[in-house]
């Protein structure tokens, strides 16, 4: 007897009254027609067309010490890894070209794209890739001695893991605060300058004309274009576990994942994906690492807890 599945419209886990299947028998007896919900999926994948198939096996192209942290940039023209402690670059034969020495062990790095650097931070070395070089992260010459208050002197950027561009700044976070640079000057903060979440912050995303500040359990968001004239709006009920949250470049709202499921950021709201069918149940202590497959258009993700 042959079974054929149709439009699937991804797993619903919610509600035991939703997971049965139906079954009805076709005109010519010899085929079923089984409608109804999907509850688990392993080792397949639901297309936008709907259709499950198989999901691709892997091959190993570089065997590491211990790679830790990857990050591409959209283009997919640049590759950055850690491995153990040694930041590396992913060259298109599948070799490794070391690009940085004395990396803290077992840090997660975090990277951000701006303009044409690219900004990294392990809570412990903040970095920056440009023209094929490492360096430092920061600068806090011209010390603006005009200003009377120490708040008011350049620093570094705080030491973080959690960082965002946005517009013409960089932003770090460090527990509730988002300090963010000065406009055009990546690599000059004050620490005067920062936006103030309600919780903790575990990631920061941003669509067009909105920074979000995401903590386990609610996210903060700030409209506008720069933070001297943002407009807060009122904290929603919606967090993410620690991860770098991922903006597909074919659909430019932030998809997060939270202690419940799946969710996303459009216009300062945070709503959930799935028409809320599908849920988690993560501890606090989940950490996700997410990457974005442009072929097939979706976010993959794996999970520490």
């Amino acid at each position: 007897m042959l079974f054929r599945f149709d439009e699937f419209q991804g797993i619903n886990n919610v509600g035991d009254s939703r997971h049965r299947i139906v079954a009805e028998f076709s005109k010519d007896g010899k085929s079923v027609m089984l409608s109804g919900d999907l509850k688990s999926c392993i080792n397949f994948r639901i297309g936008i067309d709907k259709i499950a198939s198989v999901r691709n096996g892997q091959t190993t192209k570089l065997a590491g010490a211990d790679i830790l942290s990857l990050w591409t940039n959209r283009a997919c023209n640049l590759c950055l890894f850690t491995d153990g402690t040694v930041l590396k670059k992913l060259n298109a034969d599948f070799t490794a070209t070391t690009l940085y020495s004395g990396l803290s062990a077992k840090k997660r790095m975090m990277f951000q794209e701006h303009n044409n650097t690219v900004f990294m931070g392990n809570t412990e070395q903040m970095l920056k890739y440009v023209n094929g070089a490492v360096s430092s992260w920061g600068d806090s010459s011209d010390m603006a001695s005009e200003f009377e208050t120490p708040q008011r002197i350049y620093r570094t950027p705080t030491l973080s893991n959690i960082v965002l561009s946005y517009r013409s700044r960089m932003y770090v976070a460090e527990g509730r605060y988002a300090f963010y640079s000065e406009p055009l000057l990546p690599e000059k903060f004050r620490r005067s300058q920062y936006l103030t979440a309600v919780e903790d912050i575990t990631a920061m995303s941003c669509d067009f004309n909105t920074v979000y500040l995401h903590g386990l359990n609610t996210t903060t968001a700030f409209r506008g274009t720069d933070p001297d004239n943002f407009e807060l709006i009122e904290p929603q009920g919606i967090g993410a576990v620690k991860h770098g949250v991922i903006k597909p470049s074919d659909y430019p709202i932030p998809v997060i994942l939270s202690k419940k499921g799946w969710a996303y950021c459009e216009e300062g709201a945070v709503k959930y994906l799935n028409n809320e069918n599908f849920r988690l149940d993560l501890p606090d202590t989940t950490e996700a690492y997410l990457g974005y497959d442009p072929i097939n258009r979706e976010v993959l993700c794996s999970l520490r807890t």
